[in-house]
């Protein structure tokens, strides 16, 4: 499992993205971001933006830390890729109901490679003093050392069952050369 930290970014708003929250706001509840999403597009990003260019990978914010009114630590695991990788030059913030409130995008900067066979946490600060105070609620309630944990329980099941199959391979090939031994004795 790959740990990335592409620190921070500073994305466009989405006009949709603005609406939705507007709407939310009159009606007295806050933005709820609950996923990002990660592509190969590369490009400058404007408002009018409605969803990644060429968006690969989503995932939950597994991890959130409270920095301010308009400042978080998001942290998300990415799966991996199911082709043979990509490099991420886009990234997508989005709410509960898909609508896609900020993106960052540069057609001159990837941030990370997203490979196949290896799971990716990714880090970074998202800072959104464009939008009122206390306007966006971030989504994310796993400690992800609990992913850790379990990462190498599994590395440790793994090592004692090779370890299980290397003694009783051994002990099969202790009685195999026993009985080899025996039958040239009885041979003679």
């Amino acid at each position: 499992m790959a740990d990335t930290n592409i620190n921070s970014l500073s994305p466009t708003l989405t006009k949709q993205g603005i609406q939705a929250l507007a709407t939310l706001m009159r009606t007295g509840i806050k933005g709820k971001i609950t996923h990002i999403g990660i592509g190969a597009g590369a490009y400058t990003p404007t408002d009018e933006i409605t969803a990644l260019v060429d968006e690969r990978a989503l995932a939950p914010v597994l991890s959130v830390s409270g920095m301010g009114a308009q400042a978080f630590s998001l942290e998300a695991l990415f799966d991996p890729s199911a082709d043979d990788g990509f490099w991420v030059s886009e990234i997508g913030l989005y709410f509960e109901d898909g609508t896609l409130l900020a993106v960052w995008s540069s057609p001159d900067e990837v941030r990370w490679f997203h490979g196949p066979g290896t799971q990716q946490i990714i880090q970074f600060m998202l800072i959104l003093s464009a939008l009122p105070a206390d306007s966006i609620e971030v989504y994310g309630d796993l400690d992800l050392s609990i992913l850790a944990g379990a990462g190498f329980a599994k590395m440790h099941q793994a090592i004692t069952r090779n370890a299980i199959t290397l003694v009783n391979n051994a002990f099969e090939l202790h009685q195999q050369s026993q009985q080899i031994e025996d039958l040239m004795e009885n041979s003679k």
